[in-house]
């Protein structure tokens, strides 16, 4: 099998599954393709993950999977952060990607040596009270009460990020007005 050739050809273990995997492990890097396999890794792990790891999901997911992740590791004691990457392939063969996160201040700081070898731009953009939107109304309300109690860092980064070097973002750096409160 794969994972036992791969695993002999490292000098590292392959567990069974990710549970058995997930219970000897201090942080866990996610990245998968859509919302349901996040959702049954979280769940597949959620039982056995040890209090205090640190689950780290760079997927790119709706909110309300980031909100289940955070809830069913929170149960456990598990720490969540919500760090989806820009770059593709190339960037994270290469060390490069773009590293937006949300999550506890404290996570961020446990996770930055992890996220800095992963990652050329890592920075945090929202305070974690303040979850992705479903819909335009929802949208600009949080919004606005993101511009009404955003931390000025949080903020900073944000309009470094959309505006700045590999990870620029040509829409957000022609409406930074809308992003940042003007």
């Amino acid at each position: 099998d794969k994972a036992q050739t791969l695993a002999a050809e490292l000098g590292c273990t392959a567990y069974a599954t990710a549970a058995d995997l997930a219970a000897h492990c201090e942080a866990i890097v996610l990245c998968v393709a859509a919302d349901a396999d996040v959702r049954a890794v979280v769940d597949a792990i959620a039982g056995s993950v040890a209090r205090a790891t640190l689950v780290i999901d760079c997927s790119t997911v709706s909110a309300d999977t980031a909100r289940h992740a955070a809830k069913a590791l929170a149960a456990r004691g598990a720490q969540f952060l919500d760090c989806p990457v820009s770059g593709g392939v190339e960037g994270a063969k290469n060390a490069t990607l773009a590293i937006m996160c949300g999550g506890e201040p404290a996570d961020f700081e446990a996770a930055k040596p992890i996220l800095d070898a992963m990652g050329k731009t890592v920075r945090t953009i929202i305070n974690p009270h303040v979850i992705c939107a479903d819909t335009e109304k929802e949208a600009k309300e949080r919004r606005q009460a993101f511009i009404d109690h955003a931390d000025p860092v949080a903020l900073d980064n944000f309009y470094k990020f959309i505006t700045g070097g590999d990870t620029v973002s040509w829409k957000g750096a022609m409406r930074d007005d809308l992003a940042v409160g003007g």
